[in-house]
């Protein structure tokens, strides 16, 4: 579709916003893909940070300007760590709330440089209490509501071309869509009703980066939602190196394929942050702009895990459950419990233990079915595989399963091999499959070929808080430089 469309007239006040497009088609084509009953619909709720903001989370316009100013005040020129719409902390440590995909950063930059962490109040979150690191807390959606109304009254005088032109690119690229018989109908105002929530959030946050100036921004995904590329886009305008760090799997199309006018966009990241070099020369290959420039700089959760982390009384209890088994084997799911690894499960000794565990997206109704499809075999749980630290659990597998998360990679830092179950694993890890511990089988008989005949790997360096990461030099140009 890049190839046929003119992607670099789609613009919005001068600025290229092919990344916000890319990002709506691929999160609704994807979930579409997985529900072929659903249409998506213009302003579904997915694609907001929820429904209408609770009384919790209510904010004036006075109150957000108070907020930005006091920051400014407080934390002018530090390095600015962000996640959008709070939410629960990921893990605990000494009881206390923890996110592993962005607290063990924020503590290896914080004892080098001045630090400070914001997110941004989504309508459902829960109040931040009780954590590791203090974060500010600003925003809501009634704000951003609010600012939608001053755009839409602007449209038909200031922002009238500029609007005309991103629908203009919402019908282009929604007539290309149904051209491809994929199914894939949505709604004919999708992007520009998504694109205009990033423009509502940027004139939200452009005040805060103006006024506190900060040295960089790192966020764990700077496409996660319509704050995070708003955030992106700001930062682009006042001169701010944004970068993303790695959360997972990276083959993502918003981490690969910028090319030609989208790679020069400023909805796209400075930087991307990488665990380990194989990541990075993927990237590398196929980005050719002045964005999205990676760079490895590690897992310091990992690092952090089997470094600094106490191990849970379940984790021992589970250490002490499969020292005497023939074979323990933990699966990372995804979507679904693929029948081929259920099928293996259900013929191999009875001395086996499988530990299964739930991706965090996978839902009440989805967690309770593959319950049902484990409930015969007594030597299979989800409960503490899903509750307790990946790597911990990693460390007391012969052997790993999934249809094709990026935990693969991971699991080979300790030396533990795996055995994807998906053929989507060859888009990510084709060159690797075969070798390096990667193996993929698709049917029972080869899985459980591959089961017995799995053999721990050699575990790769980790590189983490004792480590000098290799920033870039611009990136560590700004770094250092004294704070405002």
């Amino acid at each position: 579709m890049e190839k046929q469309l003119d992607i670099a007239g789609y613009t919005y006040n001068g600025r290229n916003i092919w990344p916000v497009v890319r990002r709506k088609v691929m999160y609704d084509f994807f979930r579409a893909q997985h529900d072929q009953d659903m249409e998506v619909k213009a302003g579904a709720k997915t694609d907001t940070a929820g429904a209408a903001a609770t009384k919790k989370n209510e904010i004036s316009k006075r109150d957000y300007q108070n907020q930005v100013n006091l920051l400014a005040e407080q934390h002018r020129g530090k390095v600015l760590f962000f996640f959008s719409a709070t939410q629960k902390p990921s893990d605990f440590i000494d009881g206390k709330g923890y996110f592993r995909h962005i607290d063990p950063y924020f503590e290896w930059l914080g004892a080098k440089y001045d630090a400070v962490r914001i997110q941004v109040a989504g309508s459902n979150s829960l109040p931040l209490t009780n954590l590791q690191h203090e974060v500010n807390v600003i925003a809501s959606d009634d704000l951003v509501m609010e600012e939608m109304r001053r755009l839409g009254r602007l449209r038909r005088y200031r922002l009238k071309p500029s609007l005309t032109r991103v629908q203009q690119a919402d019908a282009a690229v929604m007539s290309y869509l149904r051209k491809l018989n994929t199914g894939f109908h949505p709604h004919h105002n999708a992007i520009s009703g998504f694109a205009e929530r990033v423009f509502a959030w940027e004139e939200l946050l452009l005040p805060l980066i103006e006024k506190m100036k900060p040295r960089a921004v790192f966020m764990p995904c700077y496409f996660c939602d319509q704050q995070t590329m708003a955030l992106t886009s700001v930062c682009h305008r006042v001169g701010v190196p944004v970068i993303d760090i790695q959360h997972g799997g990276q083959d993502n199309p918003m981490y690969y394929g910028w090319e030609g006018a989208a790679c020069e966009s400023p909805y796209l990241a400075h930087y991307f942050w990488m665990w380990s070099d194989y990541f990075t020369r993927f990237t590398a290959q196929s980005n050719t702009g002045p964005h999205g420039i990676p760079f490895t700089g590690g897992n310091l959760w990992m690092q952090k895990s089997l470094s600094g982390v106490p191990v849970s009384p379940e984790i021992e209890a589970l250490r002490r459950e499969t020292a005497g088994v023939e074979r323990t084997v933990v699966v990372s799911l995804q979507r679904g419990l693929a029948d081929h690894v259920l099928a293996a499960m259900k013929e191999l000794p009875s001395n086996w233990r499988w530990l299964l565990r739930f991706h965090p997206a996978q839902s009440p109704e989805e967690r309770n079915t593959i319950n049902d499809m484990i409930a015969a075999l007594p030597n299979a749980e989800t409960l503490r595989p899903t509750s307790v630290n990946l790597y911990h659990l990693l460390q007391l597998a012969d052997v790993h399963i999934t249809g094709w998360s990026t935990i693969a990679v991971e699991a080979l830092q300790i030396g533990v091999p795996t055995i994807f179950s998906h053929t989507n694993a060859e888009a990510g890890y084709g060159r690797l499959i075969g070798t390096s511990g990667l193996r993929l089988e698709t049917e029972k008989e080869g899985m459980i070929t591959a089961l017995k005949n799995a053999q721990k790997v050699e575990a790769m360096p980790l590189l983490g808080p004792d480590s000098e990461i290799s920033f870039p030099q611009p990136l560590l140009n700004v770094l250092n430089k004294a704070a405002v």
